[in-house]
């Protein structure tokens, strides 16, 4: 791990750089964050968020931008310690107010380490986002990033949603969460890091192929690219914009067939209830929105809803009666013509 800077003025920033204008551009075309407003910037210490947080600071006037940092510590690594100082370190040197937070469990014996770490972390985002009344929190997704991801969910197999698999902004339990540096390559972080002599932590475990990411990044997309197609990183964003306007368009030709088969007289904050027949009756693709829409309308968000919940919840549909246990203490219950879903309890609160 590098050191942090003795101070902000003795690493000043090059305005002409492109992840500036590239940056820029994303927070001030989409609005990502409004004049004035704050922003929660997720810091883990490594190069790309340390190199957003530095961009957003950069850019706080022109933006008219209030940031706090944020960083948590899963305690997976002995490092972890002196990454959470060196977050510290550049909130203090840039005056900025600090939120840190720590995993209060042990991961998991059985399944995947890499969802139990996320849940963790953006819990503590959600969290630290609802405290300080943020309008966003920012999160240094890369193109690279993005690429990983869709081929990820492509091994997966997974639909037109996971295909999507990220865009520059998304709502998740109520809070914003935006990628303002998504249009902008690994390489190009790096290049601005050394340009601007900018200190910044290195994780060891990421270059170990333990993790499913980690063989996708070290592994298989270098073979791609070498092997198939020099512009592999390129042609999944494609295949990521182009399944993501798919999608939208059926979402909402979905939202036609929502107002058709949701009891509206009988559904509230943890219970919704359908037409079973009409929904059944429906095209699978509207049929399969519409089931995420309600499970959404519930938890607040998709994660940890796989395919295969969703299909067993529209087989459910063709049978008199039944129920399906869906993750986040959800449940899909089958009665006569009625389709109900309920939430056992609230995930998210705001204390």
């Amino acid at each position: 791990m590098k050191r942090a800077p003795k101070s902000v003025e003795s690493t000043p920033i090059n305005k002409t750089s492109s992840i500036l204008n590239q940056t820029k551009n994303a927070m001030t075309l989409r609005r990502l964050v409004p004049y004035g407003g704050s922003v929660v910037v997720g810091v883990s210490g490594g190069p790309d968020s340390t190199a957003l947080l530095h961009v957003l600071y950069a850019l706080r006037h022109e933006l008219g931008i209030k940031i706090i940092v944020a960083h948590f510590n899963h305690r997976l690594r002995l490092e972890s310690v002196k990454d959470e100082k060196f977050v510290a370190a550049l909130a203090e040197q840039f005056q900025l107010k600090f939120q840190s937070g720590r995993a209060k469990s042990r991961p998991p014996k059985t399944g995947s380490l890499e969802d139990w770490a996320r849940r963790q972390r953006f819990d503590f985002l959600i969290r630290t986002a609802v405290k300080f009344k943020a309008d966003a929190v920012a999160l240094a997704h890369t193109v690279d990033d993005l690429a990983e991801t869709v081929l990820m969910r492509v091994l997966r197999g997974s639909g037109l949603l996971g295909l999507k698999a990220m865009g520059e902004s998304r709502d998740m339990a109520k809070v914003s969460f935006i990628r303002p540096m998504l249009s902008v390559t690994k390489k190009e972080v790096l290049a601005y890091l050394k340009q601007n002599r900018l200190s910044f932590c290195t994780d060891a475990t990421n270059a170990k192929t333990d993790f499913f990411r980690n063989k996708i990044r070290l592994k298989l997309l270098p073979l791609l690219e070498k092997e198939y197609n020099a512009n592999i990183t390129h042609a999944l964003v494609n295949l990521s914009k182009t399944a993501g306007e798919d999608y939208e368009f059926l979402s909402a030709q979905a939202k036609a067939v929502w107002n058709k088969v949701v009891f509206k007289s009988s559904s509230d904050s943890v219970r919704i209830r359908l037409d079973g027949k009409k929904l059944r009756q429906s095209h699978p693709a509207m049929r399969r929105i519409v089931i995420r829409m309600a499970y959404e309308y519930l938890k607040g968000d998709l994660n940890q809803l796989t395919f295969g919940h969703v299909e067993m919840i529209e087989l459910l549909l063709f049978e008199p009666s039944g129920r399906v246990d869906l993750p986040a203490g959800i449940i899909a219950e089958k009665t006569k013509e009625q389709l109900c879903l309920s939430r056992q309890s609230r995930k998210y609160e705001a204390k």
